[in-house]
């Protein structure tokens, strides 16, 4: 009001009159204040966006145990103060002890919230406030300019004059310049779609054409009602208009909150880790069953090999044919041989006795006679049949040792005719 009592009474009305020009000059500069009123007016009026105090408690801020979800969805953003369940862009104000949809602060110039329902009158603010100090700016340094030139056209300025003029243009300049840089904080705010609570908080920030930003905060796509404070649509498409409803949903969140994205990198990790454990089991039990596998191949290997291992029974000579020749002392008359000794029994005497002249017939040849070899070959069939059903390897080594000796064979075979005589 200062500036425009001064730019109206000092310089355009004394350097312009009642010209045509000026009339317009006037009246546009008024128009403009009109615009800057307007929308202070509804910048400081309009409910910025508040959540309802008192509608929740403590009791909800998780979601209920029915919820097959609820071990993964992120707490629910609860404010003690306001005793609310937040929506996922409201932030709670200090001053206006209230929670603030999309707040972006608190300004002490309209004296109120910057939030989701005023942002376009306090955007709207700021650029009418800016052509007005621009505007004003220049008309003081226009006029200052002419009188300068032309001495004769302006008349002798007073003291109070010169003081107001001053005055006005530093002002003008200083809210160009704070409204300047304050529509610059307010255009990367809807560039990158964070207020500058958010900002502050470090939330992701997005890489949001101006274009979409600015028709979400005006509730429209662009028209004239964009320069107009008006109240933006409360319903539609673009609309970003917020208003509080028990309906609203508890759990909606904003992955761009680092709350939230702290919440699902957790879960994230959880997962991980279970997948990565679960597996390991799989792994192990895997690397057990194939362990089990081929322990138990090698064992049914190691039977059949050791089955198959078994000392074979050597082959019969030929009847006829001459067997092996060995010279051996002979025993005593009274005195036989283990193996004698091991099959007589009551006959051992006379298997003792029989033995001995074919010991000393054996070594007076040198060779025994082909009824001797057909004997021992016919004892040698009888200890190979013995051998096969006994199941002891020893049994089968004895009588395999039997039927080699050049004489144990017939030994053997007189020892079981005697038994069967008996």
């Amino acid at each position: 009001m200062f500036v425009d009592y001064v730019l109206i009474t000092e310089v355009l009305w004394p350097w312009l009159g009642g010209h045509w020009s000026g009339l317009l000059h006037i009246a546009g500069f008024q128009f403009l204040i009109a615009l800057i009123c307007g929308s202070y007016f509804k910048a400081a009026t309009t409910d910025p966006g508040s959540v309802a105090r008192r509608t929740a408690s403590k009791d909800v801020i998780y979601a209920p145990e029915s919820d097959p979800e609820r071990a993964y969805k992120p707490r629910r953003r609860y404010c003690d103060k306001c005793e609310c369940i937040k929506p996922p862009r409201a932030h709670h104000c200090s001053t206006c002890k209230r929670c603030i949809n999309k707040m972006d602060h608190h300004c002490p110039w309209v004296n109120n919230c910057v939030g989701s329902n005023n942002l376009k009158f306090f955007l709207l603010f700021l650029l009418y406030v800016f052509l007005g100090g621009v505007y004003t700016a220049l008309m003081n340094v226009i006029r200052f300019i002419t009188c300068w030139r032309n001495p004769g056209q302006c008349p002798e300025p007073s003291m109070s004059t010169v003081i107001l003029c001053v005055l006005s243009t530093i002002l003008a300049i200083f809210f160009a310049i704070f409204t300047c840089a304050m529509a610059w904080d307010q255009w990367e705010g809807l560039r990158t779609n964070t207020t500058g609570i958010e900002s502050m908080k470090g939330w992701v920030e997005e890489d949001t054409p101006l274009s979409h930003g600015l028709t979400e905060v005006f509730g429209e796509p662009f028209s004239w009602r964009w320069f107009a404070p008006v109240n933006v649509h409360e319903t539609g498409e673009h609309t970003g208009f917020y208003a509080w409803s028990p309906d609203d949903d508890l759990d909606a969140y904003d992955v761009r909150d680092p709350m939230i994205s702290k919440h699902f990198r957790r879960i994230e990790s959880y997962l991980a880790e279970q997948a990565t454990h679960q597996t390991r089991e799989q792994a192990e039990e895997a690397r057990r069953a194939a362990v089990h596998a081929a322990a138990t191949i090698h064992r049914r290997h190691s039977l059949k090999k050791k089955a198959w291992q078994l000392p074979p029974v050597p082959p019969a000579s030929a009847a006829g044919s001459p067997a092996p020749t060995k010279v051996e002392k002979s025993e005593p008359s009274g005195v036989g041989s283990g193996h004698d000794l091991a099959e007589g029994g009551d006959g051992g005497g006379e298997g003792r006795r029989s033995a001995a002249p074919a010991n000393d017939k054996t070594a007076r040849t040198g060779a025994p006679s082909a009824k001797d070899a057909a004997s021992a070959g016919t004892a040698a069939a009888g200890s190979r049949v013995a051998v096969s059903r006994s199941p002891s390897p020893s049994a089968r080594l004895s009588a395999a040792a039997a039927a080699n000796h050049p004489t144990g064979g017939a030994g053997n075979a007189t020892a079981a005719a005697r038994r069967r005589k008996a």
